[in-house]
């Protein structure tokens, strides 16, 4: 089976059907083999579209892994809450399945760290700095990591042992990888009308505005 080189990437929606919707659309006319929502579609103030965005991510064959607000739905799901809806049991079994973090060959998509403890999708990784980000790379094996919950669309790049570079990243425009450096790519929120394309054969990244 031929593994996906085109990955739709998307986070933090918060409950915003909407621009999760548009999104979606943008990636998949983009030919993106596998959309990947990196956390947060879920959000516990806003809470009245939570099935239909769960619905759409099975419709549309979205990929997820678990956000802090997903984890305290399903929390309250699992305690007999969002009755609601119509089938609570059903979303609750989908969020628990959801898992922390996917790993693709040296890829890693996670809401924030990209480990398996509570606190990984918690804390935010950018903090207007590179220090988290440097530990970070010391940390995990991946040469890139793809996250969400800072919702600034940023990125960090490690080009040796010690040097590394914080970013905006370039709306409108093309970046390209170099095979020797490591990366953490913070994908911004689609709340805000933001997610991006990875073409892994040509390693370029793309980022794309949905409103615009």
């Amino acid at each position: 089976m031929k593994k996906p080189q085109r990955w739709g990437l998307l986070s933090d929606s918060h409950g915003n059907l909407t621009a999760t919707e548009k999104a979606i659309d943008i990636l998949s006319s983009k030919n993106c083999e596998t959309i990947i929502h990196l956390g947060d579609f879920c959000d516990t103030s806003r809470r009245e579209y939570l099935e239909d965005i769960l619905r759409l991510f099975q419709e549309k064959g979205v990929v997820a892994v678990k956000g802090n607000n997903d984890y305290l739905i399903e929390l309250a799901l699992q305690n007999d809450a969002g009755r609601e809806y119509a089938d609570p049991k059903g979303m609750y079994k989908f969020l628990k399945d959801v898992p922390m973090k996917i790993i693709k060959n040296d890829f890693c998509f996670a809401h924030s760290f990209p480990f398996d403890y509570l606190r990984a999708f918690y804390e935010p990784i950018d903090i207007g700095s590179t220090e988290r980000a440097s530990l970070l790379f010391g940390q995990m094996p991946y040469r890139i990591l793809f996250c969400g919950h800072s919702h600034t669309p940023i990125y960090f790049c490690l080009k040796n042992r010690d040097d590394v570079l914080r970013q905006e990243i370039p709306l409108g425009e093309k970046l390209l990888l170099e095979p020797t450096h490591r990366y953490i790519f913070v994908v911004g929120s689609v709340d805000q009308g933001e997610c991006a394309v990875f073409d892994a054969e040509t390693s370029l990244y793309e980022r794309i505005n949905v409103f615009l």
